[in-house]
């Protein structure tokens, strides 16, 4: 294999490596081999730009996934802190509390985000990302496989084209339908990192009168996995919220690209 074949082929694998990286380089100076290099790169952007709503259909039904799972997570806490018994006096507000009071707000948290994952979902569907189908229990068995490390790369990819494609065309900003539905998944992940502090604060104050009360430590220790499976929820959800961001600006430069006949 010569270095222009081995060149080409470790660019269309996505290797980080760029024709500006290869010029100074001896083994890959000649110019010939930078040219195709290049051509290589640029044919990589388009693809990549091409399919940027490809890639934003993906992210929306990550998010969708992933605010469901958060859905049963809520939820599952709630069941949980539900077999508590009233909390007289307890660690949880300073007075007088049932436990059926702080499940029922946790529920009522959890309605909540239902109606922003409504707004999510509508938005999605304006731009046509939103999936045709797609019930609980696909999407809790589609979490059970989601490989944030995968997903990482490939925002890392997206960011390293829109790097790219800002040299060709600058000051490309989502258009308002794309903008919208960014927007939409943040917010939504802003309410469900509110919720994720607050499950904090009652875990604390669990283990701050567990001593005392051990129906707090066993309501303690079922809402710490409910809690981490929150934590996760949200920090998966950001990384798609970017991801979506990102695709859509691919997707906008693609469009820039087309109306300026490049």
């Amino acid at each position: 294999m010569n270095a222009l074949t081995a060149t080409l082929l470790a660019l269309l694998a996505g290797s980080n490596a760029s024709a500006m990286d290869l010029e100074g380089q001896d083994e890959f100076s000649d110019p010939d081999v930078v040219a195709e290099v290049k051509k290589a790169e640029q044919s990589n952007l388009e693809n990549a730009m091409a399919k940027g709503m490809e890639g934003a259909a993906v992210d929306a039904e990550n998010i969708i996934i992933l605010m469901l799972s958060a859905r049963a997570d809520l939820r599952a806490a709630a069941r949980d802190l539900r077999g508590l018994p009233d909390l007289e006096e307890g660690p949880l507000s300073g007075g007088t509390v049932s436990a059926a009071t702080v499940a029922q707000s946790f529920l009522e948290t959890a309605v909540a985000l239902d109606a922003r994952m409504t707004e999510f979902r509508k938005r999605a569907a304006t731009l046509k990302l939103e999936p045709k189908k797609l019930d609980l229990d696909k999407a809790l068995t589609q979490r059970q496989g989601y490989r944030a490390r995968d997903r990482e790369g490939d925002l890392a990819k997206n960011r390293k084209f829109l790097s790219e494609a800002a040299k060709d065309i600058q000051g490309i900003r989502l258009e308002d339908e794309r903008l919208a539905a960014v927007q939409s998944a943040e917010v939504y992940l802003t309410d469900l990192r509110s919720v994720e502090g607050r499950l904090r604060g009652l875990l604390a104050k669990l283990q701050a009168g567990s001593k005392e009360k051990p129906d707090f430590a066993a309501a303690a220790k079922r809402l710490e996995p409910r809690i981490a499976a929150v934590t996760k929820d949200a920090s998966d959800l950001k990384l798609e919220r970017d991801l979506l961001e990102t695709s859509l600006l691919l997707a906008q430069h693609d469009d820039a690209a087309f109306d300026q006949g490049k």
